[in-house]
């Protein structure tokens, strides 16, 4: 019975695996094919003398920018907010500081 249950599942694997890769095949052909039919290059109303010639009106034109005037895109001034970051980000660090030995720094009078 086992053997039986492995020669099905294998033979439908295969199938299974035969028909995937044929549909993809035809996929692929129907897909060429569609793009063959597209109309050609040569018969767009543009021509390289055309091209050749708006080429060379354009460059032959001396074009003149007026200077623009001083545009303050970033109304804030980026130190200080780069500041307020960097002490932002320093306070946010917490220190663990050993505990240290009682030093006697004022030694008693009385004795």
């Amino acid at each position: 019975m086992l053997e039986i249950m492995k020669t099905l599942i294998s033979k439908t694997t295969l199938v299974l695996t035969i028909s995937i890769v044929l549909s993809s095949y035809i996929f692929a052909s129907a897909t060429i094919f569609s793009y063959s039919n597209k109309t050609n290059a040569k018969n767009l109303p543009c021509t390289s003398s055309n091209l050749t010639e708006n080429y060379e009106k354009a460059v032959s034109v001396t074009y003149y920018l007026e200077e623009e005037a001083y545009i303050n895109d970033i109304p804030f001034s980026t130190n200080t907010v780069s500041a307020e970051y960097d002490y932002k980000e320093a306070m946010s660090v917490d220190f663990e500081f050993e505990e240290e030995q009682y030093i006697d720094d004022i030694p008693s009078i009385i004795n």
